[in-house]
């Protein structure tokens, strides 16, 4: 605007006024006409700039803009009343928060996808100081009377989620995964903050606590402390477990029964490292013959764990089986194909062999929390599908591999 109030009015000589004998030294001559010219034009330029300018700036104020405070990853903020068109709720609107979009690239840098925590605002820009659009599903309502309602960021399986609750130890809708180390840190849950409806209830005023200003960038709080989880199996592949978390509820009274609910998200396991099918050959000592042995191995898809033992004809492999195949639930076979070597008994040639006890469908296993375990699965990427490591381990069990069809049975 200074622009606009220093300009000067442009006089140029008009032709009638002017002769055409008049000296070309003469700096109104007609001769010099293109002076002016080019500073009108030069003008003109100027102003044109100037309203772009303006547009610009008014383009600006029309959208939703935050003013003070920037935004940053995972901000606790509220979307303005002012800006609300189809949702509003004057009662419940002063208590609620959204939270801005943010990743954990603690496992793997995806910052348009898989590291991207589902439940935030979805900005992919967290740092662009504009509020989303007016969606009632990103509004999160504090309860009233709360002096601390947390949020916080879970891994599941290969995802990362918003969380929230007045108790993270309490499962809920919004909690489907009870946080059970808290307030003790882990690797798989970051505080982001806490809001307090209790402090300003009376002029309708939230205050938030915000502890994450920025990406995650490393797992948990100082040491790593492992967590483990009661799962059952829904699936056996090659290396690894598919599962699902679950919780019970109690009844009213000690003599109703227990109701079991599951989850619908599913918990990727890693097998032990020795329970793997990608293991292709070893060599392990024989304390019976003294000598190392170098073992072979090949695997063919079994019978899930729903099977009749007495259903397998003998002696023959792989034989009849009644049971049912239709579970997804594949406890491999495996054959041990033991080279002709000095000292090695010829019972140990071509073992057929089986992880006992097997898995079966909802059984309950353990896992723990691992840094790394050295087994991936496959998920969908923006451009194409990228591994993703899992880091839940199987443990207790007491499983190992066991010969089932002996030589001459």
């Amino acid at each position: 605007m200074d622009f606009i109030q220093n300009l000067q009015k442009i006089s140029i000589p008009l032709l009638h006024e002017r002769s055409q004998l008049d000296s070309v030294r003469e700096s109104e001559s007609t001769p010099h006409y293109w002076k002016y010219i080019n500073l009108c034009s030069n003008t003109i330029n100027a102003l044109i700039e100037n309203v772009l300018s303006l547009k610009r700036d008014l383009v600006s104020l029309s959208t939703p803009k935050l003013g003070g405070i920037d935004f940053y990853p995972f901000k606790i903020y509220q979307f303005p009343e002012i800006f609300r068109t189809t949702s509003i709720d004057s009662y419940n609107d002063w208590r609620k928060v959204r939270v801005r979009a943010g990743c954990v690239l603690t496992d793997y840098i995806d910052p348009l996808s898989s590291s991207l925590v589902i439940g935030t605002d979805g900005i992919r820009y967290t740092d662009d100081q504009f509020y989303p659009n007016e969606t009632g599903s990103l509004d999160i309502l504090v309860p009233e009377n709360t002096s601390q309602y947390w949020f916080w960021v879970e891994q599941s399986s290969s995802n990362y989620y918003l969380r929230d609750g007045a108790d993270p130890t309490v499962t809920s809708s919004y909690n489907p995964s009870a946080w059970t180390t808290f307030p003790t840190p882990d690797s798989t849950h970051w505080p982001v903050g806490y809001v307090d409806s209790l402090l300003g209830a009376g002029s309708h005023q939230l205050y938030v606590r915000q502890f994450a200003r920025g990406d995650i960038l490393s797992a948990g709080a100082g040491e790593v402390v492992s967590d483990v989880k009661q799962l059952k199996i829904k699936e056996v592949g090659d290396d690894w477990l598919r599962c699902r978390e679950f919780f019970s509820i109690p009844g009213e009274t000690q003599d109703d029964e227990v109701t079991v609910q599951e989850q619908n998200e599913d918990v990727y396991v890693a097998k032990q490292p020795k329970h793997r099918c990608s293991i292709g050959s070893e060599s392990q000592y024989d304390i019976i013959s003294g000598v190392d042995i170098n073992h072979e191995y090949s695997y063919a898809d079994a019978y899930d764990g729903n099977y009749d033992p007495n259903a397998w004809a003998a002696p023959g492999y792989p034989g009849t089986q009644s049971g049912s195949v239709g579970l997804g639930i594949n406890n491999t076979i495996r054959t041990d194909h033991v080279g002709v070597q000095a000292g090695v008994p010829k019972a140990l040639v071509d073992e057929q062999q089986q992880i006992t006890p097997v898995w079966m469908l909802d059984d309950i296993i353990y896992a723990m929390s691992v840094v790394h375990s050295n087994v991936f699965i496959w998920v969908a990427g923006e451009g194409g599908d990228v591994p993703q490591e899992l880091y839940w381990i199987e443990i207790g069990g007491s499983r190992q591999w066991m010969e089932i069809y002996p030589e001459g049975a």
